[in-house]
């Protein structure tokens, strides 16, 4: 197809979707139930199971669906030049995954990296050197069961997008990835100020995630404990402080209202993947979160008190799970 030059319905558009995870899996099964042209890029006995049995998706938000897309393969030049690649890894793979997938991506093609943390779309860009990256964050509750199926709780799944350049074609690509998920029930929201978006996004990790991961709670266990609560507005402070240090534009109130969220609107059985990688001895997000502000905070000479209480407690709590196993 001539790329950029997109129908109205993507009918001839090649869309890629590369890690199928929890939110991976859940904003591809939302693109292949729209469209037919979707391909997989998947490893190993998931790649397998998705190839047999197709991809299951329970959804709170935008309902159960089951999909079996164009193509499940894990060989690179099955796949063809993509119109738009979006990847969905943990943050520590992000640099790996760009040089497979380097062979599918030209000049024209739309990247939309969506993972934790503050610069996922800036080492995109650095891995890969082409294609037009778009800046990303969700927020949503999913994850991957055992038999690979994707579980979203609560009822939000909120796709923002935006570009912190002013050049004409990454604001067309930012344009065209809202109209991409406009069908498929995924909220998408164009930001004005991308970089606070993400960092807003990251701000709450750093907190939600960090707790979570820390007690082995989901929502409902870390609402019942006060300690906890007043916990989790210190690391939400921290990361504010941080943000703010570097001149991010935070709201005064964004703390307070973060808390409000995560006691009134979140999922009780709510968790986060960190957490629930932590519990499984996995791989886990901890520098991305706390390791970076920590790393920010040395540099800006910012004290991070908490953040660095729960950074100790989870490095030895990983620690003695990897003696353990």
């Amino acid at each position: 197809m001539s790329h950029m030059n997109f129908s109205d319905n993507f009918s001839d558009t090649r869309i890629v979707v590369a890690g199928l995870g929890g939110v991976g899996g859940f904003l591809g099964a939302a693109l292949a139930s729209t469209y037919q042209n979707v391909t997989f890029f998947a490893r190993g006995t998931r790649k397998e199971h998705l190839k047999a049995n197709g991809l299951t998706l329970k959804s709170e938000f935008i309902g159960d669906r089951h999909v079996t897309p164009a193509l499940v393969t894990d060989q690179i030049s099955e796949i063809g030049t993509a119109d738009i690649l979006v990847i969905s890894v943990k943050n520590y793979s992000l640099e790996q995954i760009c040089r497979q997938l380097a062979p599918i991506v030209d000049n024209h093609t739309i990247i939309v990296p969506v993972l934790n943390g503050i610069d996922p779309a800036d080492r995109t860009r650095d891995t890969l050197q082409k294609g037009i990256v778009v800046d990303s964050l969700i927020y949503i509750i999913s994850g991957s069961e055992p038999d690979y199926t994707i579980v979203q709780k609560g009822d939000y799944a909120t796709l923002r997008i935006g570009t912190r350049s002013g050049e004409p074609a990454i604001k067309a690509a930012v344009q065209t990835v809202h109209d991409l998920f406009a069908p498929t029930g995924v909220t998408c929201i164009v930001e004005e100020d991308i970089e606070a978006a993400i960092w807003k996004k990251y701000i709450f990790n750093c907190a939600f995630n960090i707790m979570t991961a820390a007690y082995s709670a989901n929502v409902g266990d870390l609402r019942a404990e006060p300690e906890h609560i007043k916990d989790m507005e210190a690391l939400l402070d921290e990361a504010c402080l941080m943000a703010r240090s570097k001149h991010v534009n935070i709201p005064d109130d964004y703390t307070q209202d973060r808390i409000q969220f995560f006691m009134n609107l979140q999922s009780p059985t709510g968790t986060s993947s960190m957490r629930r990688d932590v519990d499984a001895g996995h791989p886990c997000e901890l520098e991305t979160f706390s390791g970076y502000l920590l790393q920010e905070a040395h540099k800006y000479g910012v004290e991070l008190p908490r953040t660095r209480y729960y950074y100790q407690l989870l490095k030895e709590k990983i620690s003695t799970s990897d003696k353990q196993s």
